[in-house]
């Protein structure tokens, strides 16, 4: 049973040997009968199954390498039975005439297991090493699409940022035009107003005083004082009238009104005309209402001029801010673009690499399977 036992490792390959020693015969005698394409097609069978037996003999010589040499003879000798016999005849009539040594059986035996574990674990190794190298391929090419969508991102961003900033240098271009015409129009139309402002309030005064003299007259004692106060109005009249250049528009009437008025009491002791005042507090009103058209459009200017210099103000700051934004985002483009190129470069590389191999993997693959099916 023991001897059974040992002999059952070994019985396959006779077996193997038995199917291709008879097959080729039989190949080799249906060449001859074939032709054409029949022929071409029988000739592939034969190479295939000579192949076999090719690989047989291999196996057996690698499987039998440093034993001793009664074993390395059994194992030829059961390898040449198995070929010399024909299909018909049954296989354990080679393993039955050498039942008798068991320990050269047990030698060759070891042999197979020992080259078939190895065999298996090489498989596995390649296998492995197939598997790796499609894994580092997939991987690199999964990091270079993440780099190419980081690269598109930064491109899309580094855009936006100089879009911004040429906006920004838009803005501060208007905002200095702007901030000029205010200052040109200060300068020809708001700054004259400040001497007629000036003019005015003077006139406003002597008016206040002409009004004050021209109510005394009527209170005055004596003729002497009114002569006084008759002739102050009249200076102040006439110097009112000789800076009438500067009054507002229609001030001639009321002049006029003033210097008659100044007139006919220089001649006459009347009473003073109610006209007389009532003109004068025209004329003061229409200074009033020119005086606040002054600041009003003065106020305006100097307004417009802030607001424009703090929009100018605001918009300098932007444009250098929003200008070195768009560098730094100019930098990570071109920062995440030589990534994206290298990337690109690693993963062209590991997938010739696995293509190379995969190539070469299919070959070693059905070796090796058929390797460890011969010595199984």
């Amino acid at each position: 049973a023991a001897t059974k036992a040992l002999v059952c490792g070994v019985m396959s390959v006779a077996v193997i040997a038995l199917l291709m020693g008879g097959g080729g015969d039989n190949a080799a005698a249906l060449a001859e009968r074939e032709s054409g394409s029949a022929r071409m097609s029988q000739l592939s069978v034969m190479e295939a199954e000579y192949a076999q037996r090719e690989m047989l003999h291999r196996v057996v010589k690698d499987a039998m390498a440093g034993c001793p040499e009664e074993a390395k003879t059994l194992a030829a000798h059961i390898a040449t039975r198995a070929h010399a016999l024909s299909l018909a005849q049954s296989p354990t009539t080679v393993l039955a005439e050498d039942c008798t040594r068991k320990t050269t059986y047990a030698t060759i035996l070891e042999q197979f297991n020992s080259l078939h574990a190895n065999i298996t674990a090489d498989k596995a190794s390649r296998i492995a090493l197939n598997t790796q190298l499609e894994t580092d391929k997939n991987n690199s090419y999964n990091a270079w699409l993440q780099s190419e969508a980081t690269f598109r991102n930064a491109q899309s961003t580094k855009k936006s940022a100089d879009d911004a900033a040429t906006y920004a240098r838009g803005e501060l271009q208007k905002y200095t035009a702007a901030v000029e015409a205010a200052k040109t129009h200060l300068q020809n139309n708001v700054e004259p107003l400040a001497q007629e402002e000036t003019a005015l309030g003077v006139q406003k005064a002597m008016i206040g005083s002409i009004t004050e003299m021209v109510k005394g007259l009527s209170t005055t004692a004596t003729a002497s004082q009114q002569s006084d106060l008759l002739r102050q109005v009249k200076a102040n009249i006439a110097n009112l009238k000789a800076s009438s250049a500067s009054l507002p528009a229609g001030s001639d009437k009321q002049l006029a009104q003033l210097e008659a008025t100044s007139q006919a009491l220089e001649e006459s002791d009347s009473a003073i005309d109610p006209a007389t005042l009532a003109e004068v507090a025209e004329l003061t009103t229409s200074i009033d209402t020119r005086l606040t058209e002054i600041k009003t459009a003065t106020t305006q200017a100097n307004t417009e001029l802030s607001t424009n210099e703090a929009a100018k103000h605001k918009w300098q700051i932007d444009v250098v801010e929003l200008s070195n934004q768009a560098d730094k985002q100019n930098s990570d483009m071109q920062s995440a673009d030589l990534q994206r190129s290298h990337l690109e470069g690693v993963y062209a590389v590991k997938k010739k690499v696995y293509e190379d191999d995969a190539t070469s993997f299919a070959v070693d693959n059905a070796q090796y399977t058929s390797e460890l099916a011969a010595i199984s």
